[in-house]
């Protein structure tokens, strides 16, 4: 695939942010473009509302073709490593989400959260993202396809905690 079937999206289109997520998104995307499993990068959450500051993270979503999402994925913790000065990575297994890694960079701390998708997976998610790079239109076509739908909450979930939270807060 040539170079005329990326896009990139501008940096001065990028939303104002603190100039330590702009230094590490700026040395990320092209480590990232280098890497021929990958398909693109999109950004979400305070990127896509424009409403960056010094205690946002970044929210990124790494994403590669169907065949290759697990080895991707398995390669999580490495690619986060090659992206900065890692302190720590770790699955988001706890809140229930495998394919997603939160990191820590610094110093200067930043918080970066990598979600590892693949283009079948891109398609379904709670927000569209400001995508960031892309080959061959594929994160476009993906996503122009479905409606991001957030989950409804389950109550159920809500009611198991709800007590302990309301002891706690005193």
């Amino acid at each position: 695939m040539s170079s005329a079937d990326e896009y990139a999206l501008d940096p001065a289109r990028w939303p104002a942010m603190p100039a330590v997520h702009r230094a590490f998104l700026e040395a990320a995307v092209p480590k990232l473009r280098a890497d021929a499993r990958l398909v693109g990068l999109a950004a979400g959450g305070s990127f896509i509302s424009r409403t960056l500051d010094e205690h946002s993270d970044l929210d990124l979503v790494v994403i590669s073709r169907p065949e290759l999402s697990s080895e991707v994925l398995r390669d999580g913790p490495e690619i986060a490593r090659g992206l900065g000065p890692l302190l720590a990575t770790f699955p988001g297994d706890h809140v229930g989400e495998p394919r997603l890694f939160i990191s820590l960079y610094g110093p200067p701390l930043l918080h970066v959260d990598l979600k590892f998708v693949s283009t079948e997976e891109v398609a379904h998610r709670v927000e569209d993202p400001v995508i960031l790079w892309e080959r061959g239109g594929v994160i476009r076509s993906a996503i122009g396809k479905t409606k991001a739908v957030y989950p409804p909450p389950r109550l159920q979930w809500i009611e198991d905690r709800f007590w302990v939270w309301a002891r706690c807060s005193r």
